[in-house]
């Protein structure tokens, strides 16, 4: 493993930057407003102002208290 390292560190040396391409997943189509309609936009908007309304939505640091709580009990593997 040490040597794969060296050999990451060394290209990152060698070419000022890391020796492969980032980029982030495109978005599915269902979600991507540049895609839709305003008819779509609003539809989707409309379901999201509905669950507030019935209370279907929780908020955000409560959500992600929760996720690290259930799953902090999970290892990452090499």
């Amino acid at each position: 493993m040490s040597t794969a390292i060296d050999m990451y560190l060394n290209q990152i040396s060698l070419t000022g930057g890391i020796p492969f391409s980032v980029s982030l997943p495109k978005a599915p189509m269902s979600i991507n407003a540049d895609t839709m309609t305003s008819a779509e936009i609003r539809e989707k908007l409309q379901k999201g102002y509905n669950g507030i309304e019935e209370r279907r939505v929780q908020n955000a640091s409560d959500a992600f208290k929760k996720f690290r709580e259930d799953h902090s009990h999970e290892t990452i593997c090499d």
